[in-house]
């Protein structure tokens, strides 16, 4: 879910949404302020956090923070008699849930960022390596090998191709005293 509305987001330009953004925000707000004062809409406030967070990052998270803690504030104490206080208190109680999902939605974005980073450079690393694996069928006589096709290759030229390697030649001791005889 959070791939569909991360490519929803990048196709929209930055104006669009901040602009979208800001509109939910009044809507959210201008419900909040028509619904009984007993309705609880500070959830819904969360909502435009997450997008700009999501789409621009920690600092633009911490606007629209701000941003949502005026708008409910407004909407929760415009022509209200709530002692000045409690007011200030609960603006500063929901200013600090915000900042810390703003912060939380930035964190989030940045470990699937680097996630998505190392996921890639790890598909990368898996294609460049070659392993030999399963039964490899050689002549025993010419020491020959069949591929998957049928076709019978040298044995250096088959392990240089599935294997990533070159291969030099040698004498083993044991050949060597042999050779001597």
């Amino acid at each position: 879910m959070i791939t569909a509305i991360e490519q929803w987001l990048e196709q929209l330009s930055t104006l669009t949404t901040i602009y979208l953004a800001v509109l939910a925000l009044v809507a959210i707000g201008i419900v909040d302020r028509l619904a009984p004062t007993e309705a609880a809409f500070l959830l819904f406030y969360l909502v435009p956090i997450f997008f700009i967070t999501w789409r621009f990052d920690n600092p633009w998270g911490y606007v629209a923070g701000l941003g949502s803690v005026i708008v409910w504030g407004l909407s929760e104490y415009l022509g209200s008699s709530t002692h000045i206080w409690v007011a200030v208190w609960n603006l500063l109680v929901a200013f600090g849930l915000f900042f810390t999902y703003a912060a939380l939605i930035g964190s989030l974005r940045e470990t699937l960022l680097n996630q998505r980073t190392l996921n890639r450079k790890l598909e990368e690393a898996l294609a460049e390596v070659k392993t030999l694996s399963g039964l490899l069928p050689i002549c025993a006589w010419c020491k020959r090998i069949r591929d998957e096709d049928g076709h019978w290759h040298q044995m250096e030229e088959y392990i240089h191709a599935h294997a990533d390697v070159s291969i030099t030649h040698g004498i083993c001791p044991d050949c060597k005293a042999k050779a001597r005889r």
